[in-house]
């Protein structure tokens, strides 16, 4: 099977002016991967396509696998945007697409709650411990068919023993880098392949004729030298040869003298001599190519999470303007540093966004974290990093941060970088602000977050009077929290409801009620 016009049909990077589209519906989640060198790779991509129909006609399992680097997600991502675009599969519930990434238990099941919430799964469903999430799951699709024959992908899992907990899907989609030899699967399994050495010349070098025979003392002949030891080298991975693209060498022996000097003066592969070094290299010359400020800006970004990162988080981070943030990121898009697109969200909202591969994600977070990277104490950047991020958020809100819009990482997230800046003055207000707590719970639907903040801020709160405070959010939600409804969560009302009146946290509550029934549409049961 050749899908020819495969290219033509991927989706835009941006919708249409009205941010409609039937078809991004079906799409929850997908990334849009393509990047400035992406090409096609007929015979991976034909595999792939095929065998994806094969489990929406049948139902089953995939498994991809391959290096970090190696196109894994760009390839999945891609695959489903053709097929569901043109109605060939997975019509009518589409895919949901989850990112694992470095998840522990606790991370684990609260993306496993989130995408469950999604799906229409009631607060009082939803499972408690991890162990419960089959239970939970196969009883609710039995009455919810229709959702059983959606495809879920789970993106860049690293713990083997997850995959049991995605054995409620019908239909699912894994990758991941490596197999564990130990598991036990019925997955199709599929390697995603490096690119041959045609392939990789055609990014290298798109406009360089291989059937052409060159004189030995031609430039052309010392650039195939060159890309031939590159080549060797990085044993022709998607994202080597992508980024070597953009690197304004001219022959093997300028390559030779980069590298010697690169590893002289990067204390990070001096320090850390692995099988990760030649890309180590590549990545600190592709970073140093860049203008001083987009340089700059760039190493800023190894701050976040590693999953796709809102512009408007980028914004807060650089203190730019969103419309300056994209443009800035497309200029490192077309250094092939990252991806960045825009996409409607799951309030059918456009939105943009930015994603740092993996292995460049590592080379950015191994900076922060090694001793001596920049003459600083170990973890002193990383401090500093979130120190900027959240002194620039107060900037902007002051104790307001509720307003901040739901982009979907803002609300996650925070409170962990706060914490990693030493910020425990401010973490402690978030805790007992009503208004915040009341943001957090409607952007996540669910008060599993909220307990986990809570327990997380307790271990890093000194004053009593404090302690006994968050003590008493924390008992309240572990004891009524199964009654908040999945959609929408009003935590004001719900303590209105639920708190003694004669309890300062109801008091509260009720003073903000009466400001907001003043200056929105909001209404309140105790005001009416």
């Amino acid at each position: 099977m050749n899908h020819s016009n495969y290219k033509s049909t991927v989706l835009p990077t941006i919708c249409n002016s009205n941010g409609q589209s039937s078809v991004d519906g079906l799409l929850r989640d997908v990334p849009i991967m393509a990047g400035i060198n992406y090409i096609y790779r007929h015979d991976i991509m034909d595999r792939l396509i095929t065998t994806l129909k094969n489990i929406d006609d049948k139902k089953g399992h995939v498994l991809i696998y391959g290096k970090a680097g190696s196109g894994k997600t760009t390839a999945v991502s891609q695959a489903l945007r053709y097929l569901i675009s043109n109605g060939r599969a997975f019509h009518p519930n589409g895919a949901y697409w989850v990112h694992v990434g470095h998840s522990d238990d606790e991370k684990l099941l609260e993306i496993m709650r989130t995408l469950f919430l999604r799906l229409g799964m009631l607060q009082e469903q939803l499972p408690q411990k991890l162990h419960q999430i089959a239970i939970s799951i196969d009883r609710f699709l039995k009455s919810h068919r229709n959702i059983s024959e959606a495809v879920f992908i789970f993106d860049d899992v690293f713990e083997g023993r997850f995959f049991k907990y995605f054995q409620f899907a019908s239909k699912s989609i894994t990758i991941t880098r490596e197999i564990d030899a130990e598991l036990k699967l019925s997955h199709t399994v599929m390697r995603m392949p490096n690119f041959n050495y045609k392939d990789a010349i055609k990014i290298l070098d798109p406009k360089l004729d291989l059937d052409i025979v060159y004189d030995k003392s031609s430039s052309h002949m010392l650039k195939i030298e060159l890309y031939q030891a590159v080549y060797r080298l990085y044993q022709g991975l998607p994202l080597a040869m992508a980024l070597f693209s953009h690197i304004n060498i001219q022959n093997l022996h300028q390559w030779e003298s980069i590298q010697k000097m690169i590893k002289r003066n990067d204390p990070l592969n001096n320090h850390k001599s692995t099988q990760n070094e030649p890309m180590h290299i590549l990545i600190s010359y592709s970073i140093s190519k860049l203008s001083e400020e987009n340089r700059e800006l760039f190493k800023l970004l190894g701050v976040f999470r590693r999953t796709r990162i809102p512009i408007s988080m980028v914004s807060l981070l650089w203190n730019y303007s969103e419309e300056e943030v994209y443009n800035k990121l497309q200029q490192l898009k077309n250094r092939s540093i990252l991806t960045c697109y825009k996409q409607l969200d799951y309030t059918n909202k456009l939105r943009g966004y930015c994603v740092i591969n993996d292995t460049i994600m590592d080379y950015l977070q191994c900076c922060f974290g090694e001793e001596g990277r920049y003459s600083q104490p170990l973890n002193s950047m990383t401090k500093a990093l979130n120190t900027v991020l959240i002194t620039n958020i107060q900037l902007k809100y002051d104790q307001k941060w509720y307003r901040h819009d739901d982009d979907g990482y803002f609300y996650q997230n925070i409170v962990e970088h706060a914490l990693q800046a030493s910020a425990f003055q401010l973490i402690e207000q978030l805790a007992t602000d009503i208004r915040w707590i009341n943001a957090k719970a409607q952007a996540c639907k669910t008060v599993w977050g909220l307990l986990f903040d809570l327990q997380t801020i307790y271990k890093h709160v000194n004053t009593q009077r404090t302690q006994e405070a968050l003590n008493q959010f924390y008992l309240l939600l572990q004891q009524f929290g199964l009654l908040f409804e999945s959609d929408p969560v009003d935590f004001i009302q719900f303590l209105l409801t639920w708190v003694h009146k004669d309890n300062w946290i109801f008091k509260k509550a009720y003073q903000i009620a009466k400001q907001l029934q003043l200056t929105s549409a909001s209404a309140y049961f105790y005001l009416m």
